[in-house]
C-alpha cells in the first residue's frame, strides 16, 4: 500500500540522485493522486494512471518545484532540452490536465500567469495518511524485533527473526519489516548463527521483493551488497549495489557501511576509512559505524587508532562482540597474545565463535603452545556449521601452507560468508605472500552459483541486480518470493 506522507529519513528512503531537483520526497500526493518522482509513475487510490513521457516528465518538474512555481523556460528546458514553443507546452500541460480530470475533476494545475505553471493540492508534508504506521496489525512485533535485534547475540537475533516472520506474514508488503528481515537474515548467516546457504537464500528472495514493492529501498540495496561480499565475493556487484544505496540515501551510515567492506575487499584502504569516516559523521553515536571504522583502520594495519576507534566503540555499546572481537585481533596482530586472550573472553555465548576459535589458535602458534593448536584446529573442523575461512588462519599460523589452501579452496565453492577476507585480514598475511594465483581467485570472486540451492551455474541470464538468479530446477520448482511459499520449503530443509 503506497503511502500517503512523504518522508525524507534513511528508514523511509530519501532519494537524492541526479532526476530529482530541489526536493526530498520519492513521491508526491495531490488530491488522491501519488506520483512517484523516481519511476515517473502515477496512482490514483492504488490504481495506475496512463501517462505520456512528456506528460509525466512535466508532473515531475512541477512535483520537484512544488508548492513553488515552474517557470515556462525551465519545464521547455528540462522537457525539451530548451528547443519547444510555448504551444507545445501549452499543449503538453493540455493533455497532463485531461488526463488527471479522467479521474478527479480538481484543477491540479494552475497556470500562474506570465510566469509559469505549479502544482496545487495539499502539502505532502501536512497530508494525512488513513492509517498511522504504529496502528498496523505488524507494527508492534516490528517494534519488538527491533529491539532484540540490536542486542546483537545470537538467541536475541534469531528471536527478532521469529518476530519479523511473523510481521510479514500478517502485512506481506511491510517495507520496514521486510528490510529489517532480510539484513536480520543477512547478520545471523554472516555469524553462522543460521546455514549460510539458507541465511543467503532468504535474505536474497527478501530483497527481491522489497525492490518490487519499494524501488527506492537504500537498506535493501545496501543489505545486498553486504551479502555479494560476504556470501559471494562478487566485488563489481557488490559495488554496484553499495553505489545505489548511497545514491538512494547519500547520508545513509548503513549505505556508506556496505561501502566500507566492498572498499576493503578490493584492499582501497583509504577509500574504506574515506567512507567509514562519513558513516561514523553521519551518526556518532552508533557503535556499528565506530566499529567499522575501526576496522578500516585494523585492516590497513594501524593498530594504535584501530584501538581507539573500539574503545569508543564499546564505551556506545558495551556488550558490542564486532568491536570487541577485532580489539583483540589488533592486540594479536601486535604480540599483545594475554591482552587479545583477556579481550576474547569478554564475549560470551557462540556469537563469532569458529572466528574466535580461530584467533586463539592463531596465539596458540604464536606461543608455541602445540596443544593449543591442535584444540583448535580440531574444534573448527568438527564444528556443526564449518568455516574454511576460520580453520586456514590456524593452518597458515602454524605454517601448514599447503593445508591451507587446500582448506580456502574449498571454501571458494561453497556459500561460506567472509572468504575474501582470506586477502585482507592481516592475519592471512602467508597466504597472500605464497599463494598468489590463490588469492587472486578469491578476488575474482565465487563462481556463479544458483542463489537456492547453491549449484554452480554455467550461464548467467541478464538480470538486474537484485533479482535472484536461480538454476533450472529451481526456476521450475521455486516461487520467485519468499512468503510465496519457499518460507515453507525452506524450513524444511533446515
Amino acid at each position: 500500500m503506497l503511502s500517503h506522507v512523504n518522508r525524507s529519513d534513511e528508514n523511509c528512503h530519501s532519494f537524492h540522485g541526479p532526476f530529482v531537483r530541489n526536493t526530498l520526497y520519492t513521491q508526491v500526493s495531490f488530491g488522491r493522486f501519488i506520483f512517484h518522482l523516481t519511476q515517473r509513475k502515477l496512482w490514483y487510490e492504488g490504481s495506475p494512471v496512463s501517462l505520456k513521457p512528456k506528460e509525466a516528465e512535466l508532473l515531475a518538474v512541477l512535483g520537484e518545484r512544488r508548492p513553488e512555481i515552474a517557470s515556462r523556460d525551465e519545464i521547455i528546458e528540462r522537457l525539451w532540452m530548451g528547443s519547444a514553443s510555448d504551444a507545445a507546452l501549452n499543449q503538453t500541460v493540455y493533455r497532463l490536465r485531461q488526463a488527471l480530470a479522467r479521474f478527479d475533476s480538481s484543477s491540479f494545475i494552475e497556470t500562474v500567469p506570465e510566469r509559469g505553471f505549479r502544482l496545487a493540492g495539499e502539502s505532502p508534508i501536512t497530508v494525512h495518511k488513513h492509517r498511522p504506521d504504529a496502528l498496523r496489525p505488524a507494527f508492534s512485533l516490528f517494534q519488538k524485533a527491533v529491539a532484540l535485534y540490536r542486542q546483537r547475540s545470537e538467541s536475541s537475533v534469531l528471536a527478532a527473526i521469529d518476530l519479523l516472520e511473523r510481521a510479514c506474514e500478517d502485512e506481506p508488503e511491510y517495507v520496514p519489516a521486510l528490510e529489517a528481515l532480510a539484513s536480520a537474515y543477512c547478520n545471523a548467516g554472516i555469524r553462522l548463527f543460521y546455514p549460510p546457504n539458507e541465511a543467503y537464500w532468504r535474505a536474497r528472495s527478501l530483497i527481491e521483493r522489497v525492490i518490487a514493492v519499494d524501488p527506492s529501498s537504500a537498506r535493501a540495496f545496501a543489505t545486498l551488497s553486504t551479502l555479494l561480499i560476504f556470501f559471494n565475493a562478487h566485488r563489481n556487484d557488490a559495488r554496484a549495489a553499495a553505489e545505489r544505496a548511497m545514491l538512494l540515501a547519500p547520508n545513509s551510515s548503513v549505505a556508506h557501511g556496505a561501502a566500507v567492506w566492498e572498499r576493503l575487499s578490493r584492499r582501497d584502504y583509504i577509500g574504506a576509512l574515506t567512507q567509514a569516516d562519513i558513516a561514523v559523521t553521519a551518526d556518532p553515536a552508533s557503535s556499528f559505524s565506530t566499529s567499522l571504522f575501526g576496522i578500516a583502520l585494523y585492516m590497513s594495519r594501524r593498530y594504535d587508532e584501530a584501538h581507539h576507534a573500539f574503545e569508543t566503540a564499546r564505551a556506545l555499546d558495551q556488550a558490542y562482540t564486532t568491536a570487541i572481537f577485532y580489539d583483540a585481533c589488533a592486540y594479536a596482530m601486535e604480540g599483545q597474545y594475554a591482552h587479545a586472550e583477556e579481550t576474547l573472553a569478554l564475549i560470551g555465548g557462540r556469537d563469532m565463535a569458529t572466528r574466535i576459535t580461530a584467533v586463539r589458535g592463531y596465539i596458540a602458534s604464536k606461543r608455541g603452545d602445540l596443544a593449543g593448536v591442535r584444540r583448535a584446529v580440531s574444534s573448527l573442523r568438527s564444528a556443526a556449521i564449518p568455516s574454511h575461512v576460520s580453520l586456514c588462519a590456524v593452518e597458515l599460523t602454524s605454517n601448514d601452507f599447503t593445508s591451507a589452501a587446500t582448506t580456502i579452496e574449498r571454501a571458494l565453492h561453497t556459500r561460506e560468508p567472509g572468504l575474501f577476507l582470506a586477502v585482507v585480514d592481516p592475519m592471512y598475511a602467508p597466504l597472500q605472500q605464497h599463494f598468489p594465483a590463490l588469492v587472486a581467485a578469491i578476488e575474482r570472486g565465487r563462481p556463479q552459483q544458483c542463489d537456492r540451492c547453491g549449484t554452480e551455474l554455467k550461464i548467467r541470464r541478464v538480470r538486474e541486480i537484485h533479482q535472484c538468479e536461480l538454476c533450472w530446477d529451481c526456476r521450475r520448482n521455486a516461487r520467485p518470493f519468499y512468503f510465496d511459499g519457499i518460507s515453507q520449503d525452506s524450513k524444511a530443509t533446515s
